[in-house]
């Protein structure tokens, strides 16, 4: 199987929005790393805040996810 920088989900989920402990379940780094890449703007993954929540935009999370595969990914 190929993945290619054309796929658009990465994080399949039903929901819209995800927690930083569940995002950082999904890409493998740690909530505390997420919060620190927040305040430094490291790698700027798309987040909002509601009501000072923290919350990350599945759909612009998997741009950004596209957005950072280089060549092609061979699966198999």
């Amino acid at each position: 199987m190929q993945i290619t920088n054309d796929k658009t989900d990465y994080i399949p989920t039903d929901k819209p929005f995800l927690s930083p402990k569940d995002l950082s379940k999904f890409i493998d780094i740690s909530v505390g790393t997420l919060a620190v890449w927040r305040t430094n703007g490291t790698y700027g993954i798309p987040y909002i805040k509601i009501g000072g929540k923290v919350m990350y935009p599945v759909t612009e999370v998997n741009k950004w996810i596209q957005s950072r595969v280089h060549g092609t990914i061979t699966q198999g």
